[in-house]
């Protein structure tokens, strides 16, 4: 276990095993798929990897239509690059001992395609694009965005608020499961 003893202090595991739901042997691995995907002379503390590389290397990521968006809501810098702590924090909202309100707040962030704070219409009908690969007529997307307001929209504004979202993915049994990746 070199690996950790030269990237980081026992210190550092440490709080990386406390503030996410990863075991350090997780978080070893996670190191190391981030410094494959790292430019030369990888530093944990200043390195920043591509969003588009991470999106289009990872085979958690590769086939998901929402990757490059995924990777957008967890960069800090929201400059088209994740750093090792992003990349970690991903990694661990993704991970199946993830709690699901924590999975509920990301999916909110992802969903919310024009970060406005709610889920409308357009961003309703974009997520159906990308789930279905535009394979769904209009009217039958309209159909399904009608549908999912009558049922979650409490306020009858056609705007999905965090708490309204919230409230509808508690009551799934699915989310949390599909919520998930495992890190190859």
């Amino acid at each position: 276990m070199g690996l950790s003893s030269s990237v980081f202090t026992e210190e550092e595991l440490l709080m990386y095993e406390e503030l996410t739901f990863l075991n350090r042997a997780e978080i070893l691995h996670a190191y190391k798929r981030f410094v494959e995907l790292c430019p030369n002379n990888c530093d944990p503390k200043t390195s920043k990897v591509a969003i588009a590389k991470v999106a289009k290397c990872l085979s958690s990521l590769k086939e998901n239509p929402f990757a490059v968006q995924i990777c957008n809501v967890f960069s800090s810098s929201e400059d088209g690059h994740l750093t090792f702590v992003d990349f970690l924090d991903m990694v661990s909202v993704f991970n199946p001992k993830c709690e699901k309100s924590i999975k509920i707040h990301w999916g909110f962030q992802i969903f919310d395609l024009n970060q406005d704070g709610y889920l409308c219409a357009d961003d309703i009908e974009q997520v159906l694009a990308l789930l279905t690969n535009r394979r769904i007529p209009n009217r039958i997307s309209m159909a399904i965005i009608n549908e999912i307001f009558k049922k979650t929209d409490v306020k009858s504004n056609r705007l999905l608020s965090y708490n309204e979202f919230e409230r509808r993915l508690f009551k799934s049994d699915s989310f949390h499961k599909k919520f998930t990746f495992h890190l190859e």
